[in-house]
């Protein structure tokens, strides 16, 4: 990937992978639900509630992650902190 693709869009695999956070949210309530179901015919195994609670995370995490991404909306102060007005830390600050 080079400096322009990473400019247009900095997490391609995480924000282009074809589902919609609405399509996300059903398809992880709905593996809730049955991870939920195994845990109460399992009594609530403690390894089965830390991956439902992990799914949980990273579907959190993906939800926010491409704000965090947005440089253009950095002031231009910023910017020259993260390095993108140097060629030589330009790659490393995008």
């Amino acid at each position: 990937m080079n400096v322009e693709e990473i400019e247009k869009e900095p997490m391609p695999y995480l924000v282009s992978r074809g589902l919609v956070s609405d399509s996300q949210r059903y398809e992880l309530d709905m593996l809730q639900k049955m991870n939920r179901r195994n845990a109460e015919l399992n009594d609530h195994d403690p390894d089965l509630d830390a991956r439902i609670n992990a799914f949980e995370l990273a579907f959190r995490m993906q939800i926010k992650a491409p704000a965090a991404f947005e440089v253009e909306k950095e002031s231009e102060e910023t910017k020259k902190l993260y390095g993108l007005d140097n060629e030589v830390t330009r790659d490393f600050g995008w």
